[in-house]
């Protein structure tokens, strides 16, 4: 059922992947900045070990990213080099993209869950914000 991907496919589903991380690594900026800001109040009684472990977890999902980022590029590099040459997919074209898809899918379960995490413990211990 793989075989029937077309190149054009593969390098449509590669392009949306590409401009999916880009908005996981905008998003990632905002939520960083968010963290900051809440910092910034500059109350006394701030729990700094669970800001030190949110950062943590958005420097991570930033190594992710830019590894993933840099992933997805050459795959569409190589897609459209294969495409002005053939019209048919290699199997390692194949391979790589469902092995990038799997990456990306979990990559997107892992950012909703910090996402969700983050906004929640915002929500809940400063509402005002």
């Amino acid at each position: 059922m793989i075989k029937e991907r077309n190149i054009l496919d593969l390098i449509v589903e590669t392009t949306a992947w590409k401009q999916m991380i880009q908005q996981f690594e905008n998003d990632n900026i905002y939520f960083k900045t968010r963290l900051a800001s809440v910092l910034s109040v500059g109350r006394h009684d701030l729990p700094l070990e669970q800001f030190e472990h949110f950062q943590n977890r958005f420097l991570k999902m930033d190594g992710q990213i830019t590894l993933l980022k840099h992933e997805v590029r050459q795959q569409l590099e190589q897609l459209q080099l294969t495409a002005n040459v053939q019209d048919n997919v290699e199997d390692l074209s194949l391979l790589l993209q469902s092995q990038l898809g799997k990456r990306i899918d979990l990559l997107e379960q892992q950012f909703e869950l910090l996402l969700h995490d983050f906004s929640s413990y915002i929500d809940t211990h400063f509402p005002e914000l």
